[in-house]
């Protein structure tokens, strides 16, 4: 009797959600639609599958869709199989976001549990990533996939008056568009929580329901601990799936995976840098600065202590820094930053690629020509040498001391010169030839005399 009670104060409650969300739908299928577009769910138009649902393809009229049809193999799992048909329907009507996959119907009829979406004829990010395609993703396209995904995992965690834990984010549930946009899709395990309660609550987790555990974090298989750092740690793993284009669980006799190779890496070499080895080869061009940013990102939500890992918002805001950067054709002039995109193959870490870096020499030209450094700062140009002090500022210089000082400096480069020991070039910025006509009777001019290839009588008067 409460059972009953229950299922009809669902309806009650889903046929009033329906009033409020058909509008902002676009289309309005029939099950009959669905029955004669997919040929009464014929074998041939079977494009999926999951542990509780089977995915058919069909025409309606000049559109295409894609229609989940839950499995029941026996009476005794109805309940388990409406309670997975409601929630995504639920989350479907009531969090509707840009990102996450459009509801065009569902149905329950002759027995059947059946859900109606648009048919996205780029597949999902797996297929996209691990199957043969005429042509890979690039980075700007990865990059956005990998945002779009953030924003909907973000828009569920923080929608009122109830947040939404997917618990079931992976690249397989990530579908794209014809413009490579992702849709975030299946939510049949989502669960439904308000802000005010705990959110690291046990829950009992039938590790049967999940086709991939690779993509959940270790407190949830081990305890059951459900709490929105689980979509965290999921999102994650697809954004290192994403940026190595390997799967999470390696095709090797020792079963590896993902994370535990980059995390390995990362704690022997204490550094991001050398997970960049990793990156999936099939992307002509990396930028080291979003690669870089996004392995981080993807390490820092796959750590093992739930608690340290970043928020959705935390993520979505480090995200929105990184902007695809549009290719320059070859007729326009080139930045330095051009040149930055790494070439493959790429066979090992190197440290000039750490962008951003603690250490500025990392970068310069003079790490192998160490130029010697002089005991007190100076400013050089063309036509004179200027010294500043380095003593207390508040002391003041007189014309003569500084002219005496500059005389200093002048006949030490000139010793170093005469110096038959060869020497690098400090002056090679001088000029060597001056306009003047010096004579034996002319000291020289001011420049000549200022840039040591003569003596001034106003410097033989001071020195004196």
């Amino acid at each position: 009797m409460r059972a009953l009670i229950s299922f009809a104060l669902f309806c009650v409650l889903y046929m009033t959600v329906q009033g409020k969300v058909c509008e902002k739908q676009k289309y309005f299928i029939t099950y009959s639609d669905v029955i004669e577009g997919t040929r009464h769910f014929h074998q041939d138009l079977k494009i999926g599958g999951s542990v509780f649902a089977e995915v058919y393809c069909g025409r309606w009229g000049n559109r295409s869709f894609a229609v989940k049809v839950f499995k029941q193999e026996s009476k005794a799992n109805w309940k388990a199989l409406w309670e997975k048909f409601t929630k995504e329907i639920e989350v479907l009507q009531l969090y509707q976001h840009p990102n996450i996959l459009e509801l065009w119907g569902s149905f329950s009829e002759a027995g059947r549990f059946c859900l109606v979406y648009p048919y996205l004829r780029n597949g999902s990010l797996f297929h996209r990533l691990h199957e043969e395609v005429e042509r890979p993703l690039s980075w700007q396209e990865r990059l956005n996939i990998i945002k779009g995904t953030a924003k909907a995992v973000h828009h569920l965690h923080t929608a009122q008056p109830c947040m939404v834990i997917c618990g079931n984010i992976t690249s397989s549930n990530i579908l794209l568009d014809e413009h490579l946009q992702p849709k975030l899709s299946d939510f049949g395990l989502a669960h439904l929580r308000p802000h005010s309660v705990d959110q690291s609550c046990t829950i009992v987790m039938d590790t049967g329901s999940h086709s991939n555990l690779g993509y959940l974090p270790e407190e949830y298989i081990r305890d059951g601990k459900l709490s929105v750092k689980l979509d965290v740690y999921s999102l994650g793993m697809v954004i290192l799936e994403t940026c190595t284009g390997q799967k999470v669980k390696q095709e090797t006799a020792k079963n590896l995976f993902l994370r535990d190779i980059l995390h390995s890496e990362f704690e022997e070499k204490g550094s991001v840098d050398a997970c960049l080895r990793f990156l999936d080869p099939k992307v002509e061009h990396w930028v080291p600065a979003v690669a870089l940013c996004l392995l981080r990102i993807g390490l820092e939500c796959t750590g093992s202590r739930m608690r340290v890992r970043p928020t959705m918002e935390m993520v979505l805001q480090r995200l929105s820094q990184l902007l695809p950067m549009p290719t320059p054709t070859e007729d326009q002039p080139h930045t330095l930053d051009d040149t930055m995109s790494l070439q493959w193959p790429y066979n090992g870490y190197s440290p000039g690629l750490s962008l951003p870096t603690e250490d500025d020499e990392m970068y310069s030209p003079l790490v192998e020509h160490k130029v010697p450094k002089l005991e007190e700062p100076c400013e050089c140009s063309q036509s004179e040498v200027t010294f500043l002090s380095v003593g207390d500022p508040n002391l003041s210089h007189s014309p003569r001391d500084s002219l005496q000082e500059n005389d200093r400096v002048v006949s030490a480069s000139q010793n170093l010169q005469a110096d038959s020991a060869p020497h690098l070039d400090l002056y090679g910025s001088w000029p060597v030839e001056c306009s003047c006509t010096t004579g034996t009777e002319v000291q020289g001019c001011e420049d000549c005399c200022a840039n040591g290839f003569s003596r001034s009588i106003l410097y033989d008067t001071l020195g004196k």
